[in-house]
């Protein structure tokens, strides 16, 4: 139990350690700048655009038969 308990411990103590190292490292060679940014983005409005085109080629007996089909199938 003592050993488990010990594995532990030193796993959280090198994970921690290392995120801690690796995250003063990362700070170190890139300086974030956010706070010198005067930067506003404006998310209010929502431009949103569609553009619906369709081509239908079909002859005069095919529509007449599709017409046929779709008044069957209603009429059941």
């Amino acid at each position: 139990m003592g050993a488990l308990l010990f594995i532990i411990i030193l796993f959280v103590f090198f994970v921690g350690g290392g995120w801690l190292i690796g995250k003063s490292v990362g700070n170190a060679l890139f300086p974030d700048d956010r706070s010198e940014r005067n930067v506003y983005i404006d998310k209010s409005v929502h431009h949103h655009y569609h553009e619906h085109k369709s081509i239908n080629v079909i002859d005069d007996v095919t529509k007449k038969r599709i017409f046929q089909l779709k008044e069957s199938k209603d009429g059941k």
